[in-house]
């Protein structure tokens, strides 16, 4: 097959089967459709009101790089409470899906449990007030079964619709360990899974 001139398009290239395909418009740009998207993480810092006390459920350990999570967590008290925000990325596929993980050290088969609340704030538009609940999350979603010893382990936390939620829109995320299990646990990593279907945005505010 020749080599199509892009500079010489005046309609839209497709290159692929059907509705899973990629596309180059006439202004040279990209984009994946259909089962050519693909997944990224995006990672970000954990913090909490007093991750260097003993108030609450929570606490640093710097010598395994991970925060400690004892059990009995309540959502609603801030010193049991891990915070995090993550902004949606230019490149995330519109009306998708934010798939949130935790990644921590699971030391035996328990019936840990998360709790889990998120917002979304999107720009330009008034403050959101009110936190969508997701109680009891627990070890059915865990991606590994657990074999012994420590396992590093990956839970799925929520999916969150991102129906109409814009590039730059922001995601406020808490999170507490609810269950009464003796022991802790480490908290490593908090992430979301993004489904992408673009190299970024088009505009600067604009998919």
């Amino acid at each position: 097959m020749p080599i199509r001139n892009i500079e010489a398009l005046t309609e839209k290239l497709y290159i692929g089967s059907g509705a899973n395909r990629v596309s180059i418009d006439t202004d040279g740009s990209l984009m994946l459709e259909g089962d050519a998207t693909v997944w990224d993480d995006v990672t970000f810092p954990m913090a909490a009101e007093r991750l260097d006390s003993t108030a609450g459920t929570l606490n640093y350990n710097y010598d395994e790089a991970t925060i400690t999570m004892g059990g009995g967590g309540d959502i609603s008290t801030s010193s049991d409470t891990l915070m995090f925000v993550c902004q949606i990325p230019h490149k995330v596929k519109l009306d998708s899906v934010a798939d949130l993980h935790i990644h921590w050290e699971q030391p035996a088969d328990q019936a840990y449990t998360f709790d889990v609340e998120y917002r979304i704030q999107s720009n330009g538009s008034a403050k959101t007030t009110a936190w969508t609940a997701i109680s009891n999350i627990g070890m059915t979603n865990n991606v590994f079964p657990y074999t012994s010893g420590t396992l590093i382990q990956i839970t799925d936390l929520v999916d969150i619709d991102l129906t109409s939620i814009g590039i730059s829109d922001l995601i406020q995320v808490k999170l507490t360990r609810s269950d009464a299990t003796a022991g802790n646990i480490e908290a490593i990593a908090v992430d979301f899974h993004f489904e992408i279907d673009s190299l970024g945005s088009r505009q600067e505010y604009v998919k």
